[in-house]
């Protein structure tokens, strides 16, 4: 039987660098969207503090639905539920601290403190905040 799609060397090294570039791309393309029509450096700020704020609510009340979710879902066997929320909450400690990280990495070439980093890690925290939306919108899996 011949295979639907033969995948040479070259198709195998270069579809990570692809997707990694697409990725890349992609952020780049938030970056570039998100207040790019701000008149200043301040004005930039301010507004990727707001989306910023904006995602950080999102997010609390996605986690907060998430939590009734699951309590309503397992509300038979209240310490399967217990179990399940406090894997949960674990986790999303974790994934701030994560998500804290990554966003300091990012950030990491602008000088600490400057308007440059504070929006790169707005940024950075608006992009990862409405990843992690998704995911909390399919709790209880």
């Amino acid at each position: 039987m011949k295979p639907l799609i033969k995948l040479d060397r070259l198709t195998l090294k270069t579809t990570p660098i692809l997707i990694c570039l697409y990725l890349y791309v992609s952020q780049s393309a938030l970056a570039a969207a998100l207040c790019s029509s701000e008149p200043s450096d301040s004005a930039v700020y301010q507004c990727t503090l707001h989306e910023k704020q904006l995602a950080e609510d999102a997010l609390n009340q996605e986690y907060t639905a998430a939590k009734k979710r699951i309590a309503s879902s397992y509300r038979a066997d209240k310490k399967l539920a217990d179990d399940y929320l406090s894997t949960l909450t674990n986790t999303q400690r974790g994934w701030l601290k994560y998500r804290d990280g990554q966003c300091k990495l990012e950030a990491f070439d602008a000088e600490e403190g400057s308007i440059a980093h504070e929006v790169a890690t707005n940024i950075c925290i608006v992009r990862i905040n409405k990843e992690r939306l998704e995911l909390l919108r399919q709790i209880p899996y």
